[in-house]
């Protein structure tokens, strides 16, 4: 990766969340560019970076919109969100929305529902973060489980483990995954713990 923007409409700026956009930056080698819909956040931003040893700058328009974020997407490679921030719809990149208590991850969660963007969204995760191909991953079945997805995945882990849930059954399923990286192809839990990120990419 090259580009992550780190979006927020926050009044001011999360150390937990620049922690967080601190890891992926060293994770990728990548240059992560501030966009904030409110202006009073920016201030401490370049500081923050220098902390992190993140390459880090202000995106130039200070009266950004939603809107504008969206269209921005299209030359970056990943969006960061901080959890409580806005929802943006329409990215042209994958998104992650951030945890609000950052403390490392353990553990990848990727939720398969058989549809195309369902195993694009795994792809995109895997080639972005060649680097966590050894944490533990759990690959958590929607419907049923196809003899390739199994194929696919061990050659890319090394650690994998296939479970089964309906939708009821998977948001108390993610309630005992702490410190994980959930990767789905839409906006699936939507209570998650503090500790969870999540990577969205529905294209």
């Amino acid at each position: 990766m090259e580009k992550i923007l780190f979006v927020t409409d926050a009044q001011q700026l999360s150390n937990k969340a620049m922690d967080f956009a601190g890891f992926i930056c060293q994770l990728s080698k990548s240059k992560l560019t501030g966009v904030f819909l409110q202006n009073s956040a920016a201030g401490g931003f370049k500081k923050a970076c220098d902390a992190r040893s993140i390459v880090g700058a202000l995106h130039p328009d200070t009266a950004i919109t939603s809107a504008g974020v969206v269209a921005e997407s299209r030359f970056a490679d990943l969006v960061l969100l901080q959890p409580d921030g806005i929802a943006l719809h329409g990215a042209a990149c994958p998104v992650v929305v951030m945890p609000s208590h950052f403390e490392g991850l353990d553990q990848l969660v990727f939720i398969y529902d058989g549809e195309p963007t369902s195993i694009n969204a795994i792809k995109q995760f895997t080639y972005l973060f060649p680097d966590l191909k050894d944490l533990p991953v759990n690959v958590v079945c929607l419907t049923d489980r196809e003899e390739e997805l199994g194929n696919w995945f061990t050659s890319h882990y090394r650690d994998v483990a296939f479970t089964h849930h309906t939708l009821p059954e998977l948001r108390e399923y993610l309630g005992c995954k702490e410190r994980a990286f959930i990767v789905v192809n839409n906006q699936l839990p939507s209570q998650r713990m503090s500790s969870q990120a999540l990577f969205v990419c529905n294209n």
